[in-house]
């Protein structure tokens, strides 16, 4: 109980410092950090007022500025105790608190007998949990505490006690001696953070309706009220991660740890499942008397690109502390192709293994896939998709990944049965003695692929295959690309094929490549 006791006490003192300061602007980054603006006047008394200080401000992050006619001169915090007053939280500090008072006492003799006593509280035992109480007829009697069942004050009773609260607080040094000058509190810190969440709806067999909400979550400031709110998509780089401020601890600072490293913002994937929502607007009823909700409409709330970040500005939010929210960012028309794709790996890995393995019967796993264009005017930023089709039946959930205006991205539908896809490898010739490299003698091998392809479905399909080999890629069918990727296994370079294939139902096909290896 003291602690709890403690911590609201705390809580309370802080507000009380915050409130000539409110949020004007809040910048929220999607890995739970924040930078939030907060702007209000400072009460200058002898040169110094009392100002804010942040719960847990990350490195280098906290700043005050003012006018010119009062400059800043010295900011310090400092653990002070200040008295505070909070409500009893039991019947024994109530009565210590009011000895002298006239009351009336219903107390349990028993489990059945319940007598009342009216007269004068004397002193209360902290120990013995025992009250006394002196009757009109100068009679004293004694009670335990727990006997209580119903407590009644005849005159206005004492109903908070004094405690003292450990604060920590701000004080600012200006130029200026007296008066009220303009202040503007800015800082980073951990606490709140927003999910992006987006929902596909196929409207036909070209466009979709994509649509964004953002779902914020705010466990840390408490008075976030008709604040401008900007949501942050991208990976700007922050040195020195969730490393706090020295203005933040109570205790001797480490060195600053140059190097040390910190995530990148706006990689981080939280992947929390969200429904769809029915916007009520522009719905209309159809034949039997149901309602047609494929009638949706576009909206975007605006946003600028600055460098390498695109910024959502979401207009006026208010946040309670401990809250989620969800804000509507925009609902768009974009085009996609339904195609179909599979990603091969190098799984004969010819010069680790120096044998091709027993491909034949190795089956890939085929996705059937939409392939989305960006046709708005900001990025898609990573965040959950769920998936629609014309009837708002659901198709699936998957990962939305980062694309910029213009670029294109594949949310995957499902694995697909009717679409075989096989392959396999086989030596076709081999040089030893071919190259020296660092002291060390190297064979050729050519190695020849085939990849099998089978479409049991009535429709035609629009196929796409990746293959990654740790090889030199020599030549491949049917205007395969391919392209070294720059980085090597050993002496051998990562090679890409990428074929784009138009199918028709039933039919099957055989693409083929080759490549050279070296081996030890």
């Amino acid at each position: 109980m003291k602690i709890i006791i403690l911590v609201l006490s705390l809580f309370v003192v802080q507000l009380a410092f915050a409130q000539n300061t409110v949020p004007v602007q809040l910048n929220i980054f999607k890995n739970g950090t924040y930078f939030i603006m907060r702007e209000g006047s400072a009460n200058i008394t002898n040169y110094e007022a009392p100002v804010m200080a942040p719960t847990s401000p990350l490195l280098s992050t906290y700043w005050l500025s003012t006018t010119k006619d009062a400059k800043v001169e010295q900011i310090r915090f400092v653990y002070d105790t200040l008295k505070n007053k909070r409500s009893f939280a039991s019947y024994p500090d109530l009565l210590k608190a009011n000895t002298g008072k006239k009351v009336k006492v219903a107390y349990m003799i028993d489990d059945k007998n319940i007598r009342e006593l009216s007269g004068i509280l004397g002193d209360y035992n902290t120990k013995s949990l025992m009250m006394k109480i002196k009757t009109n007829d100068n009679k004293t009697t004694y009670l335990y505490s727990s006997q209580i069942k119903e407590l009644t004050f005849e005159e206005t009773p004492i109903e908070k006690i004094e405690v003292d609260s450990v604060v920590r607080r701000g004080f600012v040094k200006f130029s200026k001696q007296t008066g009220s000058v303009p202040v503007r509190i800015s800082y980073m810190q951990s606490g709140i953070q927003w999910t992006p969440c987006y929902n596909i709806k196929i409207l036909n067999d070209k466009e979709v309706q994509l649509e964004l909400k953002a779902t914020i979550e705010n466990n840390m400031e408490a008075d976030i009220v008709n604040t401008d709110l900007v949501l942050t998509v991208g990976s700007p780089n922050f040195f020195y991660g969730a490393q706090l401020d020295p203005i933040a601890t109570s205790y001797l600072s480490n060195n600053v740890t140059y190097g040390w490293g910190g995530a990148a913002l706006g990689q981080f994937s939280n992947a929390r499942f969200d429904n769809y929502q029915v916007l009520a607007e522009d719905v209309s009823s159809s034949s039997g008397n149901t309602v047609d909700f494929n009638n949706y409409y576009n909206y975007n709330t605006g946003g600028e690109k600055s460098n390498d970040l695109y910024f959502y500005k979401c207009g006026k939010v208010t946040l309670p502390i401990n809250s989620k929210t969800s804000v509507m960012i925009f609902s768009q028309n974009t085009t996609y192709k339904d195609i179909y794709e599979v990603s091969i790996g190098d799984l004969v890995n010819y010069q680790g293994n120096r044998y091709i393995m027993d491909t034949d019967k190795n089956r890939q796993t085929v996705f059937h896939s939409l392939r989305l264009t960006n046709m708005t005017e900001q990025p898609f930023t990573t965040g959950p998709v769920f998936v629609l089709d014309q009837n708002l039946m659901p198709l699936a959930q998957d990962q939305l990944k980062y694309t910029p205006v213009k670029g294109e991205t594949s949310v995957q539908l499902a694995r697909s049965s009717d679409v075989v896809v096989t392959y396999t490898e086989e030596e076709q010739s081999r040089t030893d003695n071919f190259t020296t490299i660092n002291k060390t003698r190297y064979a050729k091998v050519i190695i020849k692929g085939e990849i099998n392809i089978e479409n049991l479905q009535d429709k035609s399909i629009n196929l796409k295959i990746d293959k990654s080999i740790y090889a030199a890629v020599t030549e491949c069918s049917d205007a395969g690309i391919f392209k070294k990727a720059g980085s090597y296994y050993g002496v051998n370079p990562l090679t890409n094929i990428k074929w784009d294939l138009n199918l028709k139902g039933g039919e099957k096909k055989k693409v083929t490549y080759s490549y050279e290896v070296l081996v030890q």
